[in-house]
């Protein structure tokens, strides 16, 4: 619920506080794969901000060892996805360098 209105209102570190708690979880062995794998392509599906690409790194790099672990087609879409970012040009400098 946090998520949702945090991401609605486009609230940065709202959206970060609660995908650092659900990536600890996840992490934990509390949530299953599939909420982090929807969580980051709610995160990058359309054309993403700037901030969202942000969040979704900090994501990643929370979750990316388990999640490889437990579901490696699941993160290289992913990966596939941040590459496809990164060769259209339409993140910032700040997003490309995380």
């Amino acid at each position: 619920l946090a998520f949702r209105k945090g991401y609605a209102r486009k609230d940065r570190m709202v959206v970060s506080a609660v995908l650092a708690l659900l990536g600890h979880l996840f992490n934990q062995g509390l949530t299953h794969e599939l909420l982090s794998l929807q969580l980051l392509t709610i995160l990058l599906d359309g054309d993403p901000t700037d901030d969202s690409v942000d969040v979704a790194v900090g994501y990643m790099c929370i979750v990316g060892r388990q999640l490889t672990e437990v579901s490696p087609a699941g993160v290289h879409a992913v990966m596939e996805r941040f590459r496809g970012l990164l060769h259209e040009g339409t993140i910032g400098r700040r997003g490309q360098y995380r």
